[in-house]
């Protein structure tokens, strides 16, 4: 939909993948193309993911010396059963795919309404005073 932001919906793999990544990594903060390498997903898919998901990853400031910005899990979800974190990106997952068809539902049911309700004035008109001309 184009004025709904769906953050989790159909991205379940990649979030899990880049928490996974973090999560096993030495290093608690990584730069999005670290991430990328070890993933194998594109780095601004990974950019995407680590800013539209503040829930589980933060931004880290850039370093005086070296300028990189780094991202990392946040203390909450660090701290969490791996099962737990899955059993989270899912429900978000599930509760937005649900949105997502309830709006559509929505449209196509007003878009089938306006149609019946048209079908009995359409019926009470002349066809040749339909566009303006008469045959």
């Amino acid at each position: 939909m184009f004025f709904f932001s769906f953050r989790f919906r159909r991205r379940v793999a990649t979030i899990l993948a880049i928490y996974n990544c973090l999560k096993s990594s030495d290093k608690r903060i990584l730069h999005p193309s670290e991430i990328s390498r070890a993933t194998g997903f594109h780095m601004m898919t990974v950019v995407r993911i680590l800013t539209q998901t503040p829930e589980l990853f933060f931004r880290v400031p850039p370093k005086p010396n070296n300028g990189l910005t780094g991202y990392a899990l946040t203390t909450a979800t660090y701290a969490r059963k791996e099962n737990d974190v899955i059993n989270f990106v899912k429900r978000r997952a599930r509760l937005e795919n649900f949105l997502y068809w309830t709006v559509l539902s929505a449209i196509l049911v007003a878009f089938v309404y306006a149609i019946l309700t048209m079908i009995p004035v359409l019926g009470d008109v002349e066809p040749s005073t339909l566009f303006g001309t008469e045959y």
